[in-house]
């Protein structure tokens, strides 16, 4: 228990409003104190999750900088297909101007697929800045549940800290997080859905250019 109350001061959501000492829960019995734990379970679950939705967050934003790469890299293979036939016509030069535009058609095609490509990570940038919101909504839920399922704990057993905390307090604040996350959930569903449209458009252009 002693993880799960450092972990407060830590994560983004901060102190919760209603919380249980920790020294009122030396009042309940060991075996007691063993029926907590699939909360603190689902706590670090969730800080688990939290985590995970920073690293996408940072991996999404590697394949930006990549496609910002490529698309760079596309332009100055049309400059140099332009220059070329630019260079073929003058010299009247039918075979290097035949050749050199095939290369600016196929440069064309290689810069769409590669904005397409900055499109869908930028779309996957959202749907992790989202799914962090959530994370960091479900956390505050796990930690608000854990710290109801303490108060109760305190009631059961008759501690005289029980006194000490309304139990309608400790629901009200759970139910407050469960809107949160409620909410927080459909924002990540909705950047999910955009993220995967713009897969689906790079996929076809790529299918199309037979690349």
């Amino acid at each position: 228990m002693a993880l799960i109350a450092a972990m407060w001061m830590g994560c983004a959501g901060g102190k919760l409003a209603q919380r249980v000492d920790d020294s009122d829960m030396t009042q309940v019995s060991a075996d007691a104190a063993l029926t907590l734990k699939p909360r603190e379970d689902a706590v670090h679950e969730a800080e688990s999750a939290l985590v995970s939705a920073r690293e996408a967050i940072a991996q999404a934003k590697e394949q930006i900088a990549s496609a910002d790469a490529e698309i760079k890299a596309a332009k100055a293979d049309i400059k140099a297909a332009k220059a070329e036939i630019k260079a073929a016509k003058a010299n009247d030069d039918g075979v290097r101007l035949g050749d050199a535009q095939q290369k600016l058609a196929t440069a064309k095609r290689v810069l769409a697929i590669k904005k397409a490509r900055k499109q869908w990570a930028k779309a996957e940038l959202a749907r992790a800045q989202a799914q962090e919101k959530e994370a960091d909504a479900a956390l505050n839920l796990a930690r608000a549940e854990y710290e109801l399922a303490r108060a109760l704990l305190l009631a059961d057993q008759r501690a005289p800290a029980s006194e000490k905390y309304a139990i309608v307090a400790f629901r009200t604040q759970v139910a407050k997080f469960k809107e949160a996350h409620a909410k927080a959930e459909a924002v990540t569903a909705k950047r999910r859905e955009e993220a995967t449209k713009a897969r689906t458009q790079w996929e076809s252009l790529k299918s199309a250019s037979g690349s």
